[in-house]
This record gives C-alpha cells, sequence and structure tokens, in this order.
C-alpha cells in the first residue's frame, strides 16, 4: 500500500480521537445552566414582607425551537474520500430542552451532496460512473447536553441515525443510449456533534461540527462524514404549544 494512504488512515484515527475527547470535556463542562436570578416579595395578611429568590432559566425552561436556515458543508474522511468529495451541505431539527434543563433532545436531518468517482463494477452497474453527484439524506435523533454562559451556550449530542444513501449508475439502452440511474439504499450508523449558539434578539445564530459514522460501506470503502454549519434557530414554543392543545382537544 502507497505510503500516502497510511498517512490518510492515521490522519483520520488522529482526527476522529481528537473530536470525541473534545465532545467528552463538553459532556463534563455541561453539568450546569446559566439560571437567572430573580427576587420578589410576599406580603402576607399581617402586613408582613418576605423576600424570595428564585432561579429561572429564561432561554431553555420549557422552549422549543426549530433549527434552520442552515449551510455548512460535508467532507469525506479517509478512505471514503477514494470515492466521495466534499461539497455544500445543509441541515434541519428541532432543539427540544428537556424537564432536567441540563439536557437536550436533538432531532434532526443532514442532506449531503457529494461528488462521486465509482470504484467497482457489480452486475447492475456495467460501467463505472466519474465526476457524478451522490447524495445522502440522513436522519439523527441525538440527545445531548449543554452548559450556558448568560446568552451564549455549548452543547455535545450524541445518537443514532439512518439515512438514505444515492449511489449513481449508468446503463447501455438498446438505442445506444446512456441511461442515469440510482442505487439506492438504507444505511444506519451513529453521529457526535458539537457547538455553540447565541441568542439574539428573537433567534439564536450557531455553529455546529459533527462526526457521522455510517456501519455500512460505499464501494468497499468506510463512510465517515465530517460536517459543518452556520445556521439559525427560532423559537416555536407556542406554535408547538398550540398544536398539543389541538391534537389534546381531539383525544378527548
Amino acid at each position: 500500500m502507497p505510503g500516502w494512504l497510511f498517512l490518510i488512515d492515521g490522519f483520520e484515527l488522529f482526527l476522529m480521537r481528537k473530536v470525541l475527547l473534545l465532545l467528552g470535556l463538553f459532556a463534563l463542562l455541561c453539568t450546569h445552566s446559566y439560571a437567572q436570578k430573580e427576587t420578589f416579595r410576599l406580603v402576607t395578611k399581617e402586613g408582613d414582607s418576605i423576600e424570595v429568590k428564585r432561579e429561572t432559566d429564561t432561554i431553555h425552561s420549557g422552549k422549543v425551537y426549530i433549527v434552520s436556515g442552515s449551510l455548512g458543508y460535508g467532507a469525506p474522511l479517509g478512505k471514503t474520500a477514494n470515492v466521495l468529495t466534499g461539497r455544500l451541505a445543509s441541515s434541519w431539527g428541532m432543539d427540544i430542552s428537556l424537564p432536567n434543563r441540563h439536557y437536550v433532545l436533538y432531532p434532526s436531518i443532514d442532506y449531503w451532496s457529494f461528488g462521486y468517482n465509482q470504484q467497482q463494477l457489480n452486475d447492475s452497474s456495467p460501467y463505472l460512473v466519474e465526476n457524478a453527484r451522490a447524495s445522502y439524506y440522513n436522519v439523527n435523533l441525538s440527545i445531548g447536553t449543554r452548559r450556558q454562559f448568560q446568552k451564549l451556550n455549548i452543547y455535545a449530542t450524541i445518537g443514532p441515525s439512518i439515512g438514505l444513501f444515492s449511489e449513481p449508475r449508468a446503463n447501455l439502452a438498446p438505442d445506444n443510449v446512456i441511461r442515469s440511474d440510482f442505487d439506492n439504499r438504507l444505511m444506519a450508523g451513529a453521529k457526535v456533534s458539537a457547538g455553540a449558539d447565541y441568542k439574539l434578539k428573537g433567534f439564536f445564530i450557531y455553529t455546529d461540527i459533527g462526526l457521522m459514522h455510517a456501519f455500512s460501506k460505499v464501494q468497499q470503502q468506510p463512510l465517515n462524514i465530517l460536517s459543518f454549519y452556520v445556521g439559525l434557530k427560532s423559537d416555536i414554543t407556542y406554535v408547538a404549544g398550540r398544536v398539543a392543545t389541538v391534537f389534546e382537544k381531539k383525544d378527548k
């Protein structure tokens, strides 16, 4: 095997270890959320005044945010780069605060488009395809933890994923026309990510880095994708509450 392939494999292992180490540090840090202190007074029937202090999380307590407007990049790692080349990507999802404000449910969908160079022939693909495009829709169900520093948050998430991977194929029809097709298959995997967001008036701006590993291979090569995103999070708590109310009334 050429020496440069050993370098790529070594870099991939080094990068994966670093990402996992950073996520571990995030998890250790994210044990407390910032709480806004509120002070108010209670007046008894006798006219006595009692000062009461209470801590509330006005940003995350009971909140639901939709993650949209995300623009990013999907970078194939290691041997994956023999088949795929990185292109622009996008992501949609929801940031749902759990009853324990230290934790978050983070379902999301990634859309990755890749440059594609086929390496192996098979019965359904008698011709090799080069300079084509492959796509990957990946659904993640992640849970995570975060730490809040007033309006700045850092977080880390981990969870399973399942995606639809589409590989281009070419076939020669009887009329001597090359017809393009796609080989579609489901692929299970796992994704870890870490990021930060900052609250502006009415929304958050966020950045996120993630590492996805699929348990299946593409053209006999492992599938590892490093993703980068920048986007917005908007508060839809009121809308989500109204929808839940409608369904509760229908159940009754």
